[in-house]
């Protein structure tokens, strides 16, 4: 990778399996298995995504100590075929022709275990975008917890023991939720005249604790009793709500990454808009990119850090559970 700028989007990462289990939970036996190589899934017949040289480190935080964690770290790519259909030749002009290219295009990632929080960063032009490596996860994900479960049933091959293991081990769910700053909220906000809908959707967060206020906190009591994935607030005002006050509700909502948003409204000119998570997420650039894979993640991460540090981000600090799995955080991913 060449000495340049690139530009890093930062998202909550959310993987749960069934009400009371998260990525932590399924660490070593499902999730860590799913950025092994040999995993693919296609999409139509030229297209297919896999993570790529997946590797784990341990990044320290001198001026927080309670951010250090443990990364993995790597290359998501998008391998596909594109279509020449004609050339231009400066003595023939246009000219038909029927060939193939293959491109390669990545994003570089980092996942920190302490609070499972993404960092992505595109490498190429036209790399894969977060809803890709989304949909790849869930499958390689839904994947591995089928080997898993084969595993354990092979080694003891008990009359219904397969549907059990099916039972007691739910599919997994993967959210990845961008994350938005003051500011990024603040320039998005701007563009409006008049906002007149926002609708907040809770999402099932990881097992942490997060910021709540009377309405969200009831709502959340609700999901949970009813097991359900998310729930819905659609609020409505004809002649537009206050823009401050929507901006800090925005704010509050959105900074853990466990709520995504949609706002609607017009700006000066009378023209409807409408945006959510994508069009308010925070991006940081990074100048003269390490070209050793490891020093840029160390990078990356130290960078998010510093945003935390600063209030810039607000995240949770996360917890040590993932320190439960010290056997393969050291073995996986070794050269």
């Amino acid at each position: 990778m060449s000495r340049t700028t690139r530009t890093a989007t930062y998202a909550n990462l959310i993987i749960r399996f069934g009400k009371d289990e998260y990525l932590l939970d399924y660490l070593d036996n499902i999730v860590l298995p799913a950025f092994e190589p040999g995993l693919r899934r296609t999409y139509g017949k030229k297209t297919s995504y896999f993570f790529h040289d997946v590797k784990i480190d341990f990044v320290e935080c001198k001026e927080d100590p309670s951010l250090s964690t443990h990364i993995v770290f790597g290359s998501f790519v998008k391998n596909t075929y594109l279509s020449i259909p004609q050339q231009y030749d400066n003595k023939e002009g246009l000219i038909e022709v029927d060939s193939e290219v293959q491109s390669s295009p990545s994003a570089f990632f980092v996942v920190t275990l302490r609070n499972h929080k993404l960092i992505y960063m595109p490498e190429t032009i036209h790399a894969p975008d977060l809803t890709s490596f989304q949909a790849t996860l869930q499958n390689f994900l839904s994947a591995t917890r089928k080997r898993w479960i084969t595993d354990q049933y092979l080694s003891d091959p008990k009359y219904g023991k397969r549907k059990e293991l099916e039972r007691s081990i739910p599919q997994p769910e993967v959210d990845i939720v961008a994350l938005p700053s003051k500011e990024s909220i603040a320039l998005f906000v701007r563009q409006f005249d008049v906002i007149d809908h926002i609708q907040f959707q809770i999402l099932k967060p990881n097992a942490e604790d997060f910021r709540s206020n009377v309405w969200r906190q009831f709502i959340e009591d609700v999901v949970d009793d009813l097991e359900a994935d998310s729930a819905v607030l659609h609020t409505k005002k004809k002649d537009g709500f206050d823009k401050d006050k929507a901006q800090h509700q925005i704010r509050d909502a959105t900074s853990g990454g466990n709520q995504r948003v949609v706002l609607q409204g017009y700006d000066e000119m009378g023209n409807k808009i409408k945006g959510d998570n994508e069009s308010i997420k925070f991006t940081s650039h990074l100048y003269d990119v390490p070209s050793e894979r490891r020093e840029l993640a160390s990078t990356l991460t130290k960078v998010f850090f510093g945003l935390i540090i600063a209030g810039t981000l607000r995240v949770d600090r996360g917890r040590d559970r993932y320190l439960d799995h010290p056997q393969v955080l050291k073995s996986f991913g070794d050269d």
